[in-house]
Formats: C-alpha cells, sequence, structure tokens
C-alpha cells in the first residue's frame, strides 16, 4: 500500500489525466494533479508534462487478488485446484469438475482460468482475451521511485513501473496498438518489442538510462472487452463464480474484492465493486 503516480507525457495526455482525476475526485479517491517539477519529487522522470498523484492506493496484481482469495476461501474449508487444470464442469445439482488429476464434486466454484473461464462453461462471448505482454528489471538504480509510491504508471496505464527491494526497477508493459499476433497465451519474448519498452521506459524515467537490463519476460494477461475484472456470481449459475480479466494493471480495488468474494462463497455476506459484476454482459 501506498501511493501510485500516474504520468502525462503531452498536453493531450494530460488533458485526460485532469478530466479522470476530477472524476475519481468526486467518487470519493484523494487526487492530487501536479506538473513534473513537482512528479519528480516521486521518482526522477524525463518526458513528462504532468502527473496525478493518488495517495492510499493499494495495487494489488491478480496473484495476489488470487493468493488472498485463495488464504480465505481455504480457511472456510474450501479446496484450491492451483496446479490441476480443469478440463470441464457441469454444473446441474452440484458442480462437477472433469480435471486431469480426476473428477472433483462441490457445493460452489470459483472460475479463475484466464481467458478459458467463461468457455469453461459454454459461453461463447469473446468477452475475455488473452494478451502478451513483455517486462524486463533493471540492474539497481542510484534512485528509483520513493519507497511510498507502490506504482508509476504512464501510456494510460499500458506502462507499469515498480521498485524491487534490491533497488532495480520492473518495467512491464503492452502495445497499444496490438494487433492479433498478440492477443496469444503464448508467453515469448518479443525483442523489438523489449527494446522499444526500454527506450521509452529510459525517457519516462532518467536513472533506467544509466544501467543494463538483468533480466527479460514476457507476461499474457487477461483482458476484458471494457478492461475492468470480472468478478463475482455467473448469472443463471448461481454455483459458478468468476474471478478473471484483471489485464496488466493493478488494481486498487482488489483486497477487498477478494476477501468479499471468498465469505460470499463460504455463506456470508459482502458487496463486490459494482461494476466488475458478469451480470454487465451476461
Amino acid at each position: 500500500r501506498g501511493a501510485a503516480l500516474l504520468l502525462a507525457a503531452n498536453s493531450a495526455e494530460l488533458a485526460e489525466l485532469t478530466g479522470s482525476a476530477r472524476e475519481q475526485a468526486e467518487d470519493g479517491f484523494d487526487f492530487r494533479l501536479m506538473g513534473a517539477g513537482a512528479a519528480s519529487n516521486y521518482v526522477p522522470v524525463g518526458e513528462c508534462e504532468g502527473a496525478s498523484f493518488l495517495s492510499g492506493a493499494a495495487c494489488f496484481e491478480a496473484a495476489g487478488f488470487l493468493g488472498r482469495l485463495a488464504g480465505r476461501f481455504t480457511e472456510l474449508g474450501g479446496l484450491l485446484l492451483d496446479s490441476t487444470p480443469v478440463l470441464g464442469l457441469d454444473t446441474a445439482e452440484v458442480v462437477n469438475l472433469s480435471t486431469e488429476a480426476g473428477y472433483v464434486r462441490a457445493e460452489a466454484v470459483v472460475l479463475a482460468a484466464g481467458a478459458r473461464s467463461l468457455a469453461l462453461v459454454g459461453h461463447r462471448k469473446e468477452l475475455l482475451f488473452p494478451l502478451r505482454g513483455q517486462a524486463f528489471v533493471t540492474e539497481p538504480v542510484r534512485q528509483g521511485p520513493r519507497s511510498s509510491v507502490v506504482a508509476v504508471l504512464a501510456n494510460r496505464g499500458h506502462e507499469v513501473y515498480r521498485s524491487t527491494n534490491s533497488e532495480a526497477v520492473v518495467v512491464s508493459g503492452i502495445n497499444p496498438g496490438s494487433g492479433p499476433a498478440e492477443k496469444t497465451d503464448q508467453a515469448e519474448v518479443d525483442l523489438i518489442f523489449q527494446h522499444h519498452l526500454e527506450q521509452v521506459a529510459a525517457r519516462r524515467l532518467s536513472e533506467i538510462a544509466r544501467v543494463e537490463v538483468a533480466q527479460r519476460w514476457a507476461e499474457v494477461h487477461t483482458y476484458s472487452v471494457d478492461g475492468l475484472p470480472l468478478i463475482g456470481n455467473l448469472p443463471g449459475q448461481h454455483r459458478v463464480f468468476l474471478a478473471a480479466g484483471f489485464s496488466n494493471r493493478s488494481w486498487s480495488l482488489g483486497v477487498a474484492a477478494a476477501r468479499t468474494l471468498a465469505e460470499q462463497l463460504g455463506g456470508r455476506s459482502g458487496v463486490l465493486p459494482p461494476g466488475c459484476s458478469p451480470r454487465r454482459f451476461l
């Protein structure tokens, strides 16, 4: 937990950031707009027209969401199948899961299988799709984001920068103009886009230009058609819940949503973020 800093590289991005900050402020979030000079107090910025500072953020990744969900779910007596691929399921009376290790019967199930989640229950709507991104970690930098800044975002959220405990910077991003070739679940390193991302990162955060890349890798993210995750009960399937579509962006509501979903599965009450309900599509 800490703060998130959203960078705008030009006047058009700054105008969008300003409008978004006003909307978020009306919803009760603590956003503060600032110029490039003020942003440099939190991270050494390069190309920057301005920034938005979100205090009290909790940038939470999909893996963290599922980890919190799994932890609370097992406390309530649930079974976690995190390394056994699910081949299909039948939800007539109880949930019958067909896996590579055999069959499992359950009262309810959470499908967190990425882009395959809806296909497992026979839905043919392409509401979820895989999108390959690229990432690398630098050698330690002299000055990275302040420890209170848990993430720096740029290019409308398509680029994410984080510090590690060893003072290195993890850079991840997707190509905003990704074509069909990137809509894949094959995590292959694309050196052309990697080098482009490296050049962009060096312009965003000046300290990155001073160090070498220590390691590169590819990431496969699951996106929804509107960019928000699908979390909650599947309409018409009261025993089936979804947790998919987290994209490559950190999500400040992840901690609470994961715990609430686990509580609902355990028969307790709780309200999930309304904008993430699968009912908006199904």
